[in-house]
Formats: C-alpha cells, sequence, structure tokens
C-alpha cells in the first residue's frame, strides 16, 4: 500500500489519501459489505431497517461496537491476503480524522464537545455547510430529508424540505450524487457515520457525524456539527465508513 496514491481494496472501494498514513474510504460501507463481514464471522446481521436496499445502500442499523468489529475483520483480511502491511490497520476515523475529511482542521487537543461549542461561538462557521453558506442548497448534493422522503409512510413533511427533491425517500446508492474535493462521497446526508472518540471525556455518548437521508435542519447539517448518542445504538439513519491508517514508527537517526 502507497499512501499518497488512491488504489482499490477487496471490497471494491477506492481508498483516498487524506493525509500522512491517513487514508479512507471513497464511500459508505455498504450492505454488501456487511454481508460478507457477517458470513465470514456469524457476526450479528443488522435488523431490517424498515424500507427497502440494494446490495449498493449504506449498510444501517450497526452499533459502534459492530462497526468497529468489521474493521477488525477487514483488517485481518487483508493483511492475510497480503493487501496491507502489519502496521496498516482499518477503523473508525477519530472526530479529529473525520472533520479532516471534511476539509476541516480543528483544536486537536478538545474533546468533540468541546470542538462543538468552539464551532458555535465562531461567526464564520455559523452557516458553514458542506455545500457553502446557503441553506438549504440549491443543487441535488447530497440525500436529506426532501420532498422524496416527505411522500414516505410515517414521515412528516413538517420535517423535510419543502422545495427540494433528491429523489431518495431513504437511504441512496453509495456514490450517487458528487464526490468532495477530496474524492468522498456522501460525508453529508444519506447516513450519519460512526467516529471512534467518545463525546468527551467520561462521557457515555459516542458520536455521529455528517447527517442522513432524515436530516432536514441546519443544526445537524452543518460541516462540523456533531450527533452525540448511545453508542449501543442500532438506528437506521447510522453506518459507518472506514479509514485505513499506518500505525509504524517513522524511524530517524
Amino acid at each position: 500500500v502507497i499512501f499518497d496514491v488512491k488504489w482499490v481494496n477487496s471490497l471494491g472501494h477506492a481508498m483516498v489519501p487524506i493525509k500522512a498514513k491517513l487514508m479512507a474510504s471513497s464511500w459508505e460501507t455498504r450492505v454488501s459489505d456487511y454481508q460478507q463481514f457477517v458470513e465470514a464471522t456469524g457476526h450479528q446481521a443488522p435488523k431490517r431497517p424498515g424500507f427497502r436496499q440494494a446490495d449498493d445502500h449504506p449498510v444501517v442499523g450497526v452499533s459502534r461496537a459492530d462497526a468497529q468489529k468489521f474493521c477488525e475483520w477487514l483488517t485481518q483480511k487483508e493483511r492475510k491476503a497480503e493487501r496491507i502491511g502489519e502496521s496498516h490497520r482499518y477503523k473508525l476515523p477519530s472526530d479529529l480524522e473525520w472533520s479532516a475529511l471534511a476539509g476541516m482542521a480543528e483544536q486537536v487537543n478538545a474533546s468533540p464537545s468541546e470542538r462543538d461549542h468552539q464551532a458555535q461561538k465562531d461567526v464564520g462557521m455559523k452557516n458553514r455547510f458542506f455545500w457553502g453558506d446557503q441553506f438549504p442548497p440549491k443543487e441535488k448534493l447530497a440525500n436529506l430529508a426532501d420532498e422524496a422522503a416527505a411522500r414516505a409512510v410515517g414521515v412528516a413533511k413538517s420535517r423535510t424540505m419543502s422545495g427540494y427533491n433528491y429523489g431518495f425517500e431513504k437511504t441512496a446508492p453509495v456514490g450517487t450524487f458528487p464526490a468532495s474535493k477530496l474524492g468522498l462521497h456522501d460525508l453529508c446526508g444519506n447516513i450519519y457515520e460512526w467516529v471512534e472518540t467518545d463525546y468527551k471525556e467520561g462521557s457515555s455518548l459516542a458520536v455521529s457525524r455528517g447527517g442522513s437521508w432524515a436530516s432536514y435542519t441546519k443544526n445537524h447539517l452543518r460541516v462540523w456539527s456533531r450527533f452525540p448518542m448511545s453508542p449501543s445504538i442500532r438506528g437506521n439513519q447510522f453506518g459507518f465508513r472506514v479509514v485505513l491508517v499506518d500505525e509504524s514508527e517513522d524511524l530517524t537517526e
């Protein structure tokens, strides 16, 4: 593996260079990817989400621990196949790494909670969305709670964005919408993505980011917004994206 060159892993995910020793999957982990994991390990399969999904939709209904187990399996799978080295590991992004995926530089020595509060006080960050500073977006850039979602059973029209139609009631196939400048799809919308960092020290809350197919408010769709919740939740808005890290030490004279 060369960490500064885009390549495709054994699941067919394009791995995109983000910074030194960090690569990220160009899209979220799919239903078909997770099924391979379940079949290989006997891990609990997700419950049906209550809507139809094809193999190329992002898997939902997984807890943070489920997602971490998937990463462990994929690491061992690709090490055994000699696709990655012993110092390379798939994992969930940390909160700071997820910010890097979104093109944001945030304070290193701070918790996600502290970063949220800092951003709230920053006038320049108040209306920073993935697509710019207008809300809602004028172009079809993400799978959010739109007019298509308003037609779905059990979705109140008041909880959608009027005048916008992205064409999907719930999840959309990964990669449907344009990639970011770094080459990543669906950082905004489709599903909330688990990160491995707790919301703050001593907290029982985990962090998810990016909004989902049910998101329609500014609070959930600002580029820096975090959604703190129990790490054991297996909701139909929650899935994950993997990153690949190089944990080798730099040897200097």
